[in-house]
């Protein structure tokens, strides 16, 4: 059973250390490249293992003196790929091809070093205004104006003089034109093609549905006028009540558009700028249509029998459309 024991002991420190010669040997070896190579990560392990630093650029002497740009080896490349060299990529192009889009801040940053001075005042803007690269129509661009506009105003608020105001008031003048330039190009230009129109869609919607309501007034319209021949309004009222008082004035609306409107008073006064065919006191009306509260509208139908004899048109203070939609939807 010892035996047996130690066998197995003595594999596995065999085992281990033929590991661990293993891991010594690699872990040597690349060590050993890596100083090798002049790698100073290891070599720097002072500095501690966090630090980094971005790599520098080759700049653009490098660059063309490197083997790979140069005319050498481009003869090399194209003599160990068979007489065939590589097309130029896009990113390999020269700068030039592609002209660089500056905003008005780098235009006027650049013109402040060129000119030397450390920042835009009273004293210089108008030598840095008149730097600013222009348009053949003689305007300053847009992104150029929306960064030398704002500091001209700052500096006329500040010293209103009739310089600093006039200088203001010409690049603001400057701006409208070329506003004005725009939206009259613009006008051109949905005119041809409608479709690019956004603003137009917007008020053909507007147009339309003004005509929609129209359309819906005029048979609003022609329904109450059918209505009228056939419909009684009642309107049942207490002469102190002040809410009855507001109501005349959508009950006389519908007087004088064809309805005969007829005024009983519960309270006995007499609303006599009510425009009624009769106005009477007649108090017995309630309890005969459970009226609980007044202003009440009512309708009799005059000579049809397939409608209800009396109807409640509004019970409340409503408003002459509301009372109007009501009377049109009895009609459907």
């Amino acid at each position: 059973m010892h035996h047996k024991s130690d066998t197995r002991t003595f594999m596995r420190f065999r085992t281990l250390s033929v590991n661990l010669s293993l891991l010594l040997f690699i872990g040597g070896t690349a060590i050993s490249d890596v100083r090798a190579a002049g790698n100073s990560f290891l070599e720097e392990s002072e500095r501690g293992w966090f630090w980094y630093e971005d790599p520098t650029e080759p700049s653009d002497e490098d660059y063309s003196m490197s083997p790979e740009n140069s005319a050498d080896g481009d003869m090399n490349r194209e003599a160990s790929s068979g007489g065939i060299s590589p097309q130029p990529s896009a990113v390999s192009r020269n700068s030039e091809d592609v002209p660089e889009q500056k905003s008005g801040a780098d235009v006027l940053s650049a013109i402040m070093r060129e000119k030397g001075y450390a920042e835009l005042g009273e004293d210089n803007i108008d030598d840095v205004i008149s730097a600013l690269p222009r348009s053949a129509d003689g305007y300053i661009g847009s992104s150029s104006l929306g960064v030398i506009l704002p500091k001209t105003l700052e500096i006329a608020v500040d010293h209103p003089t009739s310089v600093n105001v006039e200088r203001y008031f010409q690049l603001q003048r400057m701006t409208m034109n070329k506003s004005e330039n725009f939206a009259a190009a613009a006008r051109s230009i949905v005119i041809e093609s409608p479709e690019l129109d956004e603003m137009g869609a917007v008020v053909k919607s507007l147009k339309q549905r003004e005509t929609e309501e129209r359309m819906q007034k005029e048979s609003m319209d022609e329904t109450l006028h059918e209505l009228s021949g056939t419909l009684t309004l009642v309107y049942v009222y207490n002469g102190s009540c002040p809410f009855c008082r507001q109501g005349v004035t959508e009950i006389n609306s519908l007087a004088d558009s064809g309805f005969t409107v007829v005024g009983i008073s519960l309270d006995g006064i007499i609303l006599e700028d009510l425009h009624a065919v009769r106005n009477i006191h007649a108090p017995r009306i309630a309890s005969l249509y459970g009226i609980k509260s007044v202003p009440v509208l009512l309708g009799f139908y005059r000579n049809d029998e397939a409608k209800e004899p009396v109807v409640i048109m509004s019970n409340g203070l409503l408003s002459l459309s509301e009372i109007r939609k009501r009377m049109v939807s009895l009609k459907k």
